[in-house]
Formats: C-alpha cells, sequence, structure tokens
C-alpha cells in the first residue's frame, strides 16, 4: 500500500564492506552477516538444527512445508535448507521458502560473500 501517493522505487542494495577473511559486513549496522570462523556450520546449527527441519519434513502430513525468514542477508539460510531439502528423506513435501529482506545485497555481493561455499554454486 502507497499511502502518500508517491511513486514505489526500487530498493537500494545493502552497502558491504569486507572482513579481512573476506567475510561481509553491513556498513549500516556495523554487523557480520555470518561467522567468521564458519557461517556455514553457524546456519545450519541455528536455522537447520535449530528449527529441526530433516525431521519435521519426514513427519509432516502435508503435500507442501513452508518457511517464512525475515532477513534474508546472503540467502546462506535459503541455500542450505534447499539442499537439505533435496537430501532428505522421500517423497519431501514441497518446499515453500518466504524471506524477505529490507536491504538486499546486490548480486555481486551475494556472489562474492557465497563463493566462500563452491559447493552452493549448482543451487
Amino acid at each position: 500500500m502507497n499511502r502518500d501517493n508517491t511513486p514505489w522505487q526500487p530498493v537500494a542494495a545493502a552497502a558491504v564492506d569486507w572482513g579481512a577473511s573476506g567475510e561481509p559486513r553491513s556498513r549500516a549496522f556495523g554487523d557480520v552477516y555470518y561467522s567468521r570462523d564458519d557461517g556455514q556450520e553457524e546456519s545450519r546449527y541455528v536455522f537447520l538444527q535449530g528449527n529441526d527441519l530433516p525431521a519435521r519434513w519426514q513427519g509432516w502430513p502435508r503435500s507442501r512445508f513452508c518457511i517464512a525468514e525475515t532477513g534474508f542477508g546472503t540467502g546462506l539460510n535459503f541455500l542450505l535448507t534447499w539442499q537439505m531439502w533435496k537430501e532428505a528423506c522421500t517423497p519431501a513435501p514441497d518446499l515453500h521458502y518466504l524471506s524477505v529482506e529490507k536491504y538486499p545485497m546486490a548480486s555481486t555481493d551475494l556472489a562474492r560473500a557465497l563463493s566462500a561455499w563452491p559447493g552452493l554454486a549448482p543451487l
């Protein structure tokens, strides 16, 4: 809804700085997008295991499983979820993943941030 009747504008890309180890950091908030030690393992532990996703998929009684996430960031949670879903038991429920991001990264920054995990590139 556009309450003040001004035209919609594209969202500006997030301003990203890069740490010494190559990790992305939000210039606006001074926060890293993922752990400097092992962002992939952090995401698996906090997001995938924290939500008990593989076990929930196995016992899911419906044909569709929906995840809603606030803060897409680099998309690492999404890619790891997709990877795990593909490896999950079959038949797995259809996966619907909705994520919102107020400050989306530019595609070049996304590619750079995710280049640390070439195994995710096919996704």
